[in-house]
């Protein structure tokens, strides 16, 4: 990263870099950022192949989600070294990992990958079952036959069932009457309560410790986090390793909270605890929440810590979005979930005092605030 000698002078150019955004900011509106995020859906096409994933499509969980050789992750020490998660640079020193959910034959994988690149958290974004339209995906009944579990549960006061099967998306006619169901999002990776653990080949995870964060922070209500502490055994080497996994659960698949404050605060605690580590995020299929996440860290990284050629260029949010999905294509999947990244970083510069809260800024947030209710009005309507 590029530094300015003078500390004054880096300041200078970190406030005129937030000032010039916010005031393009205000001048698009709500309106027009979902215009710039309809324009630009489609119109980055990643230069790279993707031959891995064609080569593995019993590890991806949908079908149309594809995964960048570029990028990709590689497990080590093997010629079997899929698993469908990218690399994503925020800044030196700080690096993304964008992952789908694990599969029942991806869990072990995932662990190791895990340990791999010295991940000290893991960000699940999605619940293990969500209510979900049925067009979107099939539920796992209805799902392509079941595949080998590479993950053999363990019982100990708890009884948690054992079947694993891989969702998968295909492109379907919508029907004219929107039907919801529970849909498998994620396998049971992980052990709920402390004391339980799950044996993955030669991995045996362990729930050390579980916490709830959430509830009240100042003057803010924030959703329920539960925070739980991993304590992963190779039985070949003997090594133990410790992984903080954060579970954010209420944040609607295609959807956004109905708050920013709770993703700004698993971001925080994120990367905390990742102590300069790589931070391994996943929802379902690893692009739309974890996109979100993926922005929302991003612009605040190139907006605060900017190098010699953010200090030149104006920041665009939309930059940022085609940087992210050059790494990890299709990433942000709706336009509330471009508007919202919006409004993290707006209340992460206010928070850490980068950003007054003028005018311009209060009125993107009420701005901001009723578009989420006419969609939450949406979404009342078609359940």
């Amino acid at each position: 990263m590029f530094l300015v000698d003078d500390k004054e002078v880096f300041e200078e150019c970190v406030t005129k870099i937030i000032e010039d955004w916010v005031e393009s900011l205000s001048k698009m509106g709500v309106r027009g950022i979902r215009e710039e995020f309809v324009k630009e859906k489609r119109s980055v096409i990643p230069q790279s192949s993707y031959e891995a994933f064609t080569d593995n499509e019993a590890r991806n969980r949908y079908d149309d989600v594809i995964l960048l050789d570029k990028t990709r992750v590689k497990l080590q020490n093997s010629d079997d070294d899929y698993l469908h998660a990218s690399f994503v640079q925020m800044s030196p020193g700080y690096t993304l990992i964008c992952a789908q959910a694990p599969m029942s034959n991806t869990s072990g994988y995932f662990y190791r990958m895990a340990i791999e690149q010295q991940c000290n958290v893991i960000v699940m974004l999605c619940d293990f079952k969500e209510r979900s339209q049925k067009t979107r995906e099939p539920v796992d009944q209805q799902s392509q036959k079941q595949r080998k579990d590479s993950g053999t549960k363990t019982k100990t006061n708890k009884t948690r069932s054992t079947t694993g099967t891989t969702t998968r998306s295909k492109d379907r006619e919508e029907p004219e009457e929107v039907k919801y169901q529970m849909v498998q999002k994620s396998y049971d990776y992980v052990p709920l309560e402390e004391g339980d653990f799950l044996v993955f080949g030669a991995l045996t995870v362990r729930n050390k410790k579980t916490k709830s964060v959430g509830g009240m922070k100042g003057s803010r209500e924030l959703e329920k986090v539960v925070q739980r502490e991993l304590e992963i055994t190779d039985v070949r080497t003997k090594k133990v390793y410790t992984i903080i996994h954060l579970h954010y659960a209420s944040w609607p698949d295609h959807r956004v909270p109905t708050s920013p404050f709770t993703c700004l605060e698993v971001c925080n605690i994120a990367r905390v605890q990742a102590r300069e580590k790589p931070v391994l995020v996943h929802c379902s299929a690893g692009i739309g929440r974890t996109g979100t996440v993926a922005l929302i860290e991003l612009a605040v990284q190139k907006m605060t810590k900017p190098d010699r050629a953010q200090m030149i260029a104006p920041f665009r949010m939309v930059d940022a979005l085609n940087e992210i999905r050059m790494a990890r294509w299709h990433s942000v999947q709706t336009d509330q979930q471009y508007v919202f990244a919006h409004r993290c970083v707006i209340e992460h510069l206010v928070d850490i005092g980068a950003l007054a809260k003028n005018t311009r800024v209060q009125k993107f947030i009420m701005d901001h605030e009723n578009f989420q209710k006419r969609k939450a009005a949406e979404m009342a309507k078609k359940c």
